[in-house]
């Protein structure tokens, strides 16, 4: 069954236990992160990227887990994850999602946070849950860069 990100969390912390959270991009991960779920009798949330939508629309991603989530009664949460677009991520609400991550990172700081205090706005009227990436991360290949010199 779909549940919302709160929900879940709620539970595990008055009963002191963690909840993964599994990056599913197809039916086949779909199934495998849901059977997990089944089998340990522990929540699961699903997190489905928003890099994954060539593959499979919103509306399918839910769907999908809905369908599995309901066959086996394992508590699922459907997660958006790390989504920049704010049309996609108000689209995930409409669809069901228990759970959006806006990622405003790449913008300017002011400009985040707005952004996130929208979406933050609209998703908890629907009583969804956000997570929201504030800040900047620092790229990979500037990391590599500094922290992993190759000699010569």
């Amino acid at each position: 069954m779909l549940v919302n990100f709160k929900d879940i969390l709620n539970e595990a912390y008055s009963k002191h236990y963690a909840v993964g959270s599994f990056n599913g991009y197809n039916f086949e991960t779909f199934k495998g992160i849901i059977d997990a779920g089944w089998e340990t009798r522990t929540p699961v949330i699903l997190a489905f990227g928003a890099k994954y939508l060539p593959n499979m629309s919103l509306a399918t991603a839910y769907a999908l887990a809905k369908s599995l989530g309901e066959e086996l009664e394992t508590p699922v949460c459907l997660h958006l994850d790390h989504c920049s677009d704010l049309a996609t991520v108000f689209r995930a609400i409409r669809t069901g999602f228990g759970s959006v991550m806006y990622d405003g990172s790449a913008l300017p700081f002011a400009e985040n946070i707005k952004n996130t205090r929208l979406v933050c706005k609209i998703a908890h009227a629907c009583g969804i849950t956000v997570e929201a990436e504030l800040g900047c991360l620092a790229s990979v290949r500037a990391n590599r860069k500094r922290h992993f010199r190759l000699p010569g």
